[in-house]
C-alpha cells in the first residue's frame, strides 16, 4: 500500500538522480539553508541541489581533502554531464566552509554566482542581524538578476504555508496509521519537492494522499518494534542507507530532525499587505531556525528534539553524522546530554555515502536495538 501511495513522489526523486537535468532559465540553490519562500518568489521551479549520488561522490576527486561525502557528491553532480551550468540564470550558494567557497569560485567561471555569507560563530549574539543583512543582499541581487513580479512574494509564502500544513498533516496521519505510511516514506515525499519541476502538482498530490489516509476510520495497532528519532546530518535521497537499515532491522523511525525536514515545522507566516513587508516576514521567520546544509542550529534543534520526545515517546535517539561534518559531530554531545536527562537511550553513528560499511552499520544498529528491547 505504501509504495502505491508514494509512487508519484518516489518517481520524481529517481528521475532527478537518473536523468539529465534542465538548467535553462532556472536559479540553482546549493544547500538547504535558505528560506524556500525567498527563492520561489524569483523562480517557481528552482534547481535545488542538496546532494548528488553515491557514484558522483565516489568519482569526484578534485575537492578539498577534508570534504565530507555530502559536499563531494554535490561537486560530483555539478561536474557531471547531466546538467549544463552555463544555462542557469544564477547559482545561489551559502558560504559556511571551505568546500562552499571553492564551489563558488569554480562556478563563477561558468555562471553568475550569488553568495550568502554566514558568521563563523553561528550562535553568536549578532547572528540575527548578520542573517538579516545576508538575506537582504540576496534579495536585492536576485531582483537585479532575474527581476520580480508583483505579488510573487505573497504567492511563494502562501505555497510554503500550504506545504508546511500538508507535511505536518501527513506526519500526524502516519502516526495514526503507521502500517500505511512510515516516516521514512514521509522523508521521500518531502525530498521530492526539491526535485520537482511542478510544485503546484506536488502539493495537489500530497493533499490527495492526505485525504485518502484521512478516510481511514480507526487507529492502527502500534507495532511492538522499538521506535527511534533520527537527528543530525541531512538524510536526503538517494542517501537513505540508514533508513533502509532501520526497516531491515525492525526499528520504527518515528521522526527525523535534520536541515531538510525541520523547516516544515516552522511557524506559518502571516499574510502581509505588501511585497516589502512580506519579504521581512520571511527573514523574521527564518531567524533562529538557520539550517545550513553544513549544520543544524543547535538550540533550535534541541527544542525540536524535546518536543518530539514528548509527543512520540521514543525508545531511543540516533544521532547520524556524515563523515567529515565536523560541526555536527562536535555538537552531538548536547543531544547526548539531553537524552540522558530524559532517560532516553542515545546512539551515535558515523557513515558516508558508500555501501562499504553497510554490514558494520547493520551490526551496530542491531546491537542498539537489543538494548532498546
Amino acid at each position: 500500500m505504501t509504495e502505491e501511495m508514494t509512487d508519484y513522489f518516489r518517481s520524481i526523486n529517481e528521475s532527478f538522480y537518473r536523468d539529465r537535468i534542465e538548467c535553462r532559465g532556472r536559479i540553482a540553490v546549493i544547500g538547504a539553508g535558505l528560506p524556500p519562500e525567498l527563492i520561489y518568489c524569483f523562480d517557481s521551479s528552482p534547481l535545488w541541489i542538496l546532494s548528488g549520488t553515491p557514484t558522483e561522490a565516489r568519482e569526484c576527486d578534485n575537492v578539498p581533502k577534508d570534504a565530507d561525502d555530502l559536499s563531494r557528491s554535490i561537486f560530483g553532480l555539478l561536474r557531471s554531464d547531466r546538467l549544463n551550468i552555463e544555462d542557469l540564470d544564477a547559482a545561489v550558494i551559502l558560504i559556511g566552509d571551505d568546500n562552499s567557497r571553492k564551489l563558488a569560485c569554480e562556478l563563477r567561471e561558468k555562471c553568475r554566482v550569488i553568495t550568502v555569507d554566514m558568521p563563523a560563530m553561528y550562535q553568536s549574539d549578532d547572528v540575527n542581524g548578520y542573517w538579516q543583512k545576508s538575506l537582504y543582499g540576496l534579495f536585492e541581487q536576485l531582483k537585479k538578476t532575474v527581476g520580480i513580479k508583483r505579488g510573487s512574494i505573497r504567492g511563494a509564502v502562501s505555497f510554503m504555508n500550504s506545504a508546511r500544513k500538508q507535511v505536518r498533516r501527513l506526519v500526524a496521519l502516519s502516526r495514526k496509521h503507521p502500517d500505511i505510511i512510515e516516516h521514512g516514506d514521509i522523508m521521500t515525499v518531502v525530498n521530492s519537492l526539491y526535485c520537482s519541476r511542478n510544485k503546484e502538482e506536488w502539493l495537489e498530490k500530497l493533499t490527495a494522499l492526505n485525504d485518502s489516509m484521512s478516510d481511514k476510520e480507526e487507529n492502527t495497532a502500534v507495532s511492538s518494534d522499538p521506535g527511534v528519532i533520527l537527528v543530525g546530518s541531512p538524510v536526503f535521497y538517494p542517501n537513505h542507507k540508514v533508513i533502509r537499515l532501520f526497516r531491515e532491522t525492525n526499528i520504527r523511525l518515528l521522526s527525523c530532525i535534520d536541515p531538510v525536514m525541520q523547516l516544515y515545522f516552522d511557524k506559518e507566516m502571516k499574510t502581509r499587505k505588501t511585497d516589502y513587508s512580506q519579504f521581512y516576514s520571511i527573514i523574521r521567520n527564518s531567524i533562529g531556525n538557520i539550517t545550513l546544509s553544513g549544520y543544524l542550529e543547535t538550540d533550535y534543534t534541541l527544542n525540536r528534539l524535546k518536543d518530539e520526545i514528548n509527543s512520540t515517546r521514543p525508545d531511543g535517539v540516533i544521532f547520524h553524522v556524515i563523515r567529515g561534518r565536523k560541526t555536527e559531530d562536535a555538537d552531538s554531545v548536547h543531544y547526548e546530554k539531553l537524552c540522558e536527562r530524559c532517560g532516553i537511550s542515545y546512539f551515535k553513528i558515523e557513515t558516508d555515502y558508500q555501501e562499504n560499511d553497510i554490514e558494520q552499520l547493520r551490526l551496530r544498529i542491531e546491537a542498539f536495538r537489543e538494548i532498546l528491547v
